[in-house]
């Protein structure tokens, strides 16, 4: 727009310098008539004193006083020229030209009339060639200062024209060089408004040919604030719900086929595992058992009860968690789970400090799930200080802000877990949220996978937050029940990487979190 502006002014300019010009080259013609004007009534001067001094002749000729009447017609004349020059002179000096042939005019009348015609009339040849040479010098000096006029007119009217022909030639300069400018204007403004208008469609053909390929990684920039961003924005939009709904049946399949393996090793495995720890405990309690066989038999109990919690958490992983109605505190929650904990962790070395609103922060969930989640967070940060450190979570109140860009606004509840322990690697960041993955040596990589389909059932998000070496935090946000209506699970962000586990969430960020050092060395990784 800006730059069809900036054509439309320079034509505009060029224009209005046009008029102006016509105007100057209309006076300058005018000037040029008038001056033409002067200069034909200074001629019709000069001929007519010459007409008188031909008169003269003809009257020596044929002697007849009838034809002293073209002379007085040709004086008659003469004034009525003497009058327009005064009027089209323009300078005193002409002026007085003009004046000095009207003194001259009339002493030719004199001369002739009193003098010449009665002299011609009575033969007297003396008379006639005194009076004939003083009008012939009175038509003589008509003559010169009818000259003198029109010299003066010429010089005015090739003045006139040569200024006609500069205002003519800087009109056609001036306009030249405005339209050259006007479509070298034109010529970046088409080939901008090409650039801003092709090079759109065609990323997004190519986006769209990428896609219908399989790539759901394919972005459009959406920075344009203009159509064809809101266009693009769009596309990210239908290209991320395309990737949850793909990510969506995938995770169905794959929770599909978990729960038929979680049934089938649970009926497998759950009767022998039953049969092993009742033998190992009615074992344990005989009375003449060596020291050496109990310890044997307690570590068959553990391993015993570590197989029974995989199954568990297998059935938890695979079994949908359904949509919630009742509402509960989650602060009490929060604090009921970090009190049955604080023991465990004083035990080893670990100080846990805990800050909430002083409101509360209702939301949908089923207390034993949302119990779940919180136990597992905090045991997380307690495994990963097995040399102490500090736990601080702290609840808050955020909101009013939209779930995704022009959706309504809503509250929201958000937990922060931040430890001082080993934090989290860059690499294994990206896979913290999948099944069975992880870095502990006798982790089963089931509990964040856990709490992330617990969390998401529940509309809420989890991310992390980690520098290796200075502790992890991880925030989990749920919408406040007062919101007007219950929401799914919060979209996938446009643009953003994530591994299937991820989908949906916000990115996990590898950069440093708020934790308070404990002082302990760095241990091994953990997830």
């Amino acid at each position: 727009m800006g730059g069809f502006l900036i054509v439309l002014l320079i034509f505009t300019a060029a224009a209005l310098l046009s008029w102006h010009n016509f105007g100057r080259i209309i006076a300058a013609t005018g000037d040029i008539m008038r001056e033409k004007e002067g200069l034909e009534s200074a001629l019709r001067l000069e001929n007519e004193a010459l007409r008188a001094d031909a008169v003269q002749a003809s009257l020596l000729l044929s002697t007849d006083a009838a034809d002293i009447e073209p002379f007085r017609e040709a004086m008659r004349n003469m004034a009525n020229e003497r009058a327009r020059l005064l009027h089209l002179t323009t300078s005193e000096g002409e002026r007085d030209l003009v004046r000095r042939c009207a003194a001259l005019q009339t002493q030719l009348e004199t001369i002739v009339l009193s003098q010449f015609v009665p002299a011609v009339m009575e033969g007297h040849t003396e008379d006639i060639a005194a009076t004939r040479a003083t009008a012939g010098r009175v038509v003589q000096e008509v003559v010169r200062l009818s000259q003198r006029l029109k010299r003066g007119f010429e010089s005015r009217i090739a003045l006139a024209n040569r200024r006609a022909n500069d205002i003519r030639n800087e009109t056609l300069t001036y306009s030249g060089w405005l339209l050259f400018l006007a479509v070298v204007v034109a010529v970046f403004v088409a080939m901008a408004a090409a650039r801003s208008v092709v090079t759109p469609i065609r990323n997004l053909m190519e986006a769209t040919e990428a896609v219908a390929r399989g790539d759901l990684e394919r972005r459009l920039d959406a920075s344009r604030p203009d159509e064809f961003g809101r266009l693009a924005e769009s596309f990210n939009r239908m290209i991320a719900e395309l990737r949850e709904s793909q990510h969506r049946v995938v995770q169905a399949e794959k929770m599909a086929s978990i729960g038929r393996l979680a049934a089938g090793v649970a009926h497998e495995i759950n009767n022998p595992i039953g049969v092993i720890l009742g033998y190992a405990k009615m074992l344990r309690s005989a009375d003449n058992l060596p020291p050496e066989a109990s310890e044997d038999l307690r570590a068959i109990e553990e391993e015993a009860e570590r197989c029974r919690e995989v199954v568990q958490g297998l059935l938890n992983l695979s079994r949908a968690v359904p949509p919630a109605d009742t509402v509960v505190d989650l602060t009490e929650i929060v604090r009921e789970v970090i009190d049955r904990e604080r023991t465990t962790a004083e035990a080893a070395g670990v100080c846990i400090s805990f800050g909430a609103p002083t409101t509360t922060l209702p939301i949908r969930a089923e207390v034993p799930r949302l119990r779940q989640v919180v136990r597992n967070l905090v045991r997380n940060a307690l495994e990963a200080m097995p040399q102490g450190g500090s736990l601080r979570v702290a609840l808050r109140r955020e909101g009013p802000s939209p779930r995704e860009p022009g959706g309504p606004l809503m509250l929201w509840a958000e937990a922060e877990f931040t430890d001082s322990g080993c934090g989290i690697p860059p690499e294994a960041m990206e896979h913290i949220f999948e099944p069975f993955f992880t870095t502990k040596p006798q982790g089963t990589g089931l509990g964040l996978a856990i709490t992330y389909n617990v969390v998401r059932a529940y509309g809420g998000t989890i991310r992390a937050l980690s520098e290796p070496g200075h502790g992890a935090t991880f925030f989990l946000r749920f919408p406040l029940a007062e919101n007007r209506s219950k929401v799914p699970p919060p979209p996938d962000e446009l643009g953003a990487r994530r591994t299937p586990a991820e989908l949906a969430t916000t990115p996990v960020e590898t950069r440093a979190a708020p934790h308070l050092s404990s002082g302990a060395p760095p241990l091994a990784p953990r997830a």
